[in-house]
Order: C-alpha cells, then sequence, then structure tokens
C-alpha cells in the first residue's frame, strides 16, 4: 500500500498539481458568498503553490529556487498585514506569480522534451495553460486594487459588493475569459496598460494551445513511426 502511494506520488506529478488548480478555478467561485471563502482560497492557493514545487522537484537545481519563492509566497499570504503603501500592495498580490511563472516554464519545457505521451504529461501541459490563466489573474487583481479604473465592471457586479478574494475570483474568471477569447464584456479593461496585459495575455493562451497540441502531436507520430 505504503509503495503504490509513493508509486503515485511520483508518477503522477502533474495530476496532483493539476487537480489543485481545478479545485481552486471551480470550487472557490461556488463558496465566494461564504464566510469562509477568504480561508478556504488561501487554502487553495497554498496547495497549489506546494503542488506546484513538489512537481519540480526532481533536480535540486529546479527545487532550490521552487523553495525560496514558495516561503515568502505563504508568508505574504496567511500574514496579511494592512498597508497602504502601493508597492507592499503589489508585492502581496503577485508574490506567486513569479513561482507560478517559474513552475509553468519547467513544466512546459519537460512537456516540449518527453519522449512520450502520458496522462501525467497531458495533465503537465494543461497545469500550464491554467496557471498562465491564474498568473494573469493575480496581476489583474493587484493593478485594480492600485488602480480601479484600470477596469470597468457591470452594474450586476458593482452591486454585490464583492471584496477581497472574491474580487480575485472575478479576475479569475475574466482571465480565463480573456484566454479563451470569448469576451463577454461584463468587465473590461478600461486603461492602456491593462489593455497590454490583455492583448498579451490573449496571445499566450493561443499560441500556447498551438503549440502544447502540436507537440503532443509530434511526439505521437515519432513514436508510431518507431514501432513500424
Amino acid at each position: 500500500m505504503t509503495n503504490a502511494i509513493r508509486s503515485f506520488f511520483q508518477r503522477d506529478k502533474y495530476r496532483i498539481l493539476l487537480t489543485s488548480i481545478v479545485l481552486l478555478v471551480f470550487l472557490e467561485p461556488l463558496v465566494s458568498s461564504v464566510e469562509i471563502s477568504s480561508y478556504l482560497f488561501l487554502i487553495l492557493m497554498s496547495l497549489i503553490l506546494i503542488t506546484g514545487v513538489y512537481a519540480v522537484r526532481r533536480k535540486r537545481k529546479h527545487l532550490i529556487p521552487a523553495v525560496i519563492l514558495l516561503i515568502p509566497s505563504l508568508i505574504v499570504f496567511w500574514f496579511q498585514i494592512p498597508s497602504n503603501n502601493d508597492f507592499y500592495i503589489l508585492f502581496a498580490r503577485t508574490s506567486p506569480v513569479l513561482l507560478f511563472s517559474y513552475i509553468a516554464l519547467l513544466i512546459f519545457i519537460d512537456v516540449l522534451t518527453a519522449r512520450k505521451v502520458t496522462a501525467d504529461i497531458v495533465a503537465g501541459g494543461v497545469s500550464v495553460y491554467l496557471l498562465i490563466g491564474l498568473i494573469f489573474s493575480l496581476i489583474y487583481h493587484a493593478y485594480y486594487i492600485l488602480d480601479p479604473s484600470a477596469f470597468t465592471m457591470a452594474d450586476q457586479i458593482i452591486s454585490t459588493g464583492q471584496e477581497g478574494s472574491s474580487y480575485l475570483y472575478l479576475f479569475n474568471y475574466f482571465s480565463y475569459v480573456t484566454m479563451t477569447t470569448l469576451g463577454y464584456g461584463d468587465i473590461t479593461p478600461a486603461s492602456l496598460e491593462a489593455r497590454t496585459m490583455v492583448q498579451v495575455e490573449t496571445l499566450m493562451g493561443q499560441l500556447y494551445v498551438a503549440i502544447f497540441i502540436a507537440r503532443l502531436v509530434s511526439i505521437q507520430t515519432a513514436n508510431s513511426m518507431l514501432k513500424k
């Protein structure tokens, strides 16, 4: 039993990370109006940070920078200090961005260099896509805190009195709607900087899907030719 569990965590590291991200993306909106939603958000975000570091632990040169980035992210998340300092707010809201970006890059490289398409490799590729959306949602949220006029929201959204982690949920929603080019229009970028960020995310999302699918097809094609 112990060996089976150990084998699962070693073999399915990306699937564990993907599960953590999916829990945040789909579960957090359902409880955003509940009093404990902020604590649930902290727990789920911490889970993603930890499972992300676990996913890239195989090489020491990758693990050490990941742990160095993990510690301040957890501290800032769990011991939030009220402050009017713009730089502190920016750091507090975007502290996981560097770690998520680092993890996404390492997983993306692993996917590109994979010699065989496995369920875990596919999970890793999907995790990168979802991490991109999560990274931009954190950036949007931080920018909105510093400049509320950077985004315009529909009256229905404003009237709900969303705040704190609920606003981060809204930017999670906005980020994935942007990345998939749906663009419902209930949240729109109003400043030049916000429009630029949205444009970058849209291009990244579309290019990533194309590259990821092309890589999976090329790996599968190469393996099929070798078997003949």
